[in-house]
């Protein structure tokens, strides 16, 4: 399901669609990149606009800001491969009761010592209310 239909085409529907359709692309003409993001966004459900390349272009301007592209003479751009963030491993059940039993037992002895902790201070306010 796209995110953005019914939506125009905006900078930061054009920057996500610009990664998604070129990530590791070199040398590719602008044009291209303009008509293919509005093409893509208007196939998935987006609102058409009337003139995409002000948008685009400045997409692309974030992006080269940002350093994930760059521009060569004459209107190409190359976008640096971006690699989706890596998904933790799921945790089995017996790892998740181990960390379980882990903190249960630490939590027990933080108890203890604050119980002890207490005690000495009660102590020691017993003795210098003696004094």
């Amino acid at each position: 399901m796209y995110d953005y239909i019914g939506q125009g085409l905006n900078r930061p529907i054009a920057e996500k669609l610009i990664l998604e359709l070129f990530s590791g692309s070199n040398m590719v003409p602008r044009k291209k990149i303009i008509k293919d993001v509005h093409d893509t966004h208007v196939q998935r459900g987006g609102d058409p606009i009337d003139d995409p390349t002000s948008v685009v272009r400045g997409a692309l301007d974030n992006l080269l800001n940002e350093g994930i592209a760059t521009r060569a003479k004459g209107g190409y751009y190359s976008i640096h491969q971006q690699n989706p963030p890596e998904q933790p491993e799921p945790v089995g059940e017996d790892e998740v009761n181990r960390l379980r039993s882990v903190i249960e037992n630490e939590v027990e002895f933080v108890d203890k010592q604050i119980n002890q902790l207490e005690r000495r201070k009660s102590e020691l306010s017993c003795m210098l209310d003696e004094l």
